[in-house]
């Protein structure tokens, strides 16, 4: 009986395999993608590549077509490793002092690693965590291109596992993203709708 409800799980209502869109996510392509240093390419099937940049921002990314959005990413950065977020329109950053404001809780995976963090931190963007090292990082952004309060949170694992949320201060449109670090910021990253 549990195989039939997992088959169903996964089929559509035509019964037939159900498409990603189906069953509650659907990949988004940017419209443009920009680097600030090295290079930038968008796939055909959406996955945003990066080499050596600084920041990196992708426009026509959030819409009216969802109202929250997933971002994974594997990279690393091996010169300033902080990862900031920033939200976007029209191709500009905000990058106006205390619209960001965020927590996080971080630890080191070793023995003699303890569980730390910041509170109520108020900044030009969001501080997500290290990326020394390969690191996986997924994102979640709530309501972004609603004019209401934006939210977040973001869970990243390398050496340091480092859990962010936070909120926007102003109830701002917005249709990108900007990642920003150090000079060497590479690796893939992609962007889900979360279906209505």
């Amino acid at each position: 009986m549990g195989r039939a409800r997992d088959l169903a799980n996964i089929l559509s209502s035509s019964g037939n395999v159900a498409l990603d869109s189906e069953l509650g996510l659907s990949l988004i392509t940017p419209t443009s993608v920009a680097t600030t240093g090295g290079s930038n390419s968008i796939s055909t099937t959406g996955a945003v590549s990066f080499t050596s940049a600084s920041a990196v921002s992708l426009n026509g990314v959030f819409s009216s077509s969802y109202d929250n959005y997933l971002i994974y990413s594997s990279l690393i950065d091996t010169s300033t490793p902080d990862i900031k977020l920033r939200l976007r329109v029209n191709g500009v950053d905000n990058s106006s002092s205390g619209n960001y404001r965020f927590s996080r809780i971080y630890t080191g995976n070793t023995s003699s690693a303890s569980l730390t963090g910041e509170v109520n931190q108020s900044s030009t963007s969001f501080t997500i965590g290290d990326c020394s090292a390969r690191t996986g990082m997924v994102i979640n952004i709530f309501s972004p291109f609603i004019s209401e309060l934006t939210t977040f949170n973001s869970d990243i694992q390398n050496a340091y596992h480092v859990i962010t949320s936070g909120t926007m201060t102003v109830t701002t449109s917005y249709d990108g993203f900007t990642l920003l670090a150090g000079s060497s910021l590479t690796g893939t990253m992609r962007i889900y709708g979360y279906r209505n």
